[in-house]
């Protein structure tokens, strides 16, 4: 409703504008500065500006007030992202400096880790050397006191086997066969 009676302003204050301006046409007049005629032109400009300041109030009040709004809310939110901005560069600052702290310190911690690392292997493989050292001296003893029992037994088998061959050729079965068991007591006491 409120265009139509806008445009109806419009158009009354038009059409009365076409109206003054048509009259005054004659040349007779003195030549000076047409108060009247620019009396009247302020005057339809007056009206003209007082009609769409009327009309249009409203709408241009809440065109500005949405722009502050909008203004505000973009203040509010650059505000909002200024203070992100300098709270992420204040932790990428912080965080920085504690790295550039701590790296030395880190690289100390690691070169004495490795450090201590190379001296655990180090002693590890002495460990077992010592330890395989050892295992192989006990072998060894092992393997000769089997090897001296062997021997022992191989050499006791053969003297049994010659003294049984020289018995029986100088002495008869009977005898032989005392000789024998004694012999056989003898050994099993010693084992």
């Amino acid at each position: 409703m409120r265009i139509p009676k806008a445009l109806t302003l419009v158009v009354i204050v038009m059409f009365h504008s076409f109206a003054l301006a048509s009259s005054g046409g004659e040349h007779g007049e003195a030549h000076g500065i047409p108060w009247a005629l620019i009396g009247q032109q302020v005057f339809n400009l007056l009206i003209v500006i007082g009609g769409l300041s009327f009309l249009l109030r409203k709408k241009v009040t809440q065109h500005f007030a949405e722009r502050k709004v909008q203004y505000s809310q973009l203040i509010q939110k650059a505000e909002e992202a200024k203070v992100a901005a300098e709270k992420s560069k204040r932790e990428i600052t912080e965080r920085l400096q504690q790295l550039e702290s701590t790296a030395d310190s880190s690289l100390q911690n690691a070169k004495s880790e490795a450090e201590e690392l190379k001296r655990k292997i180090v002693e590890e493989a002495k460990t077992l050397s010592q330890r395989l050292e050892d295992d192989a001296k006990r072998t060894a003893e092992y393997e000769i006191q089997r090897a001296k029992i062997q021997l022992r037994k191989d050499l006791l088998e053969q003297s049994l086997i010659v003294a049984r061959e020289n018995l029986e050729k100088q002495v008869g079965t009977a005898e032989q066969n005392r000789l024998n068991s004694e012999f056989v007591q003898k050994v099993q006491v010693v084992q």
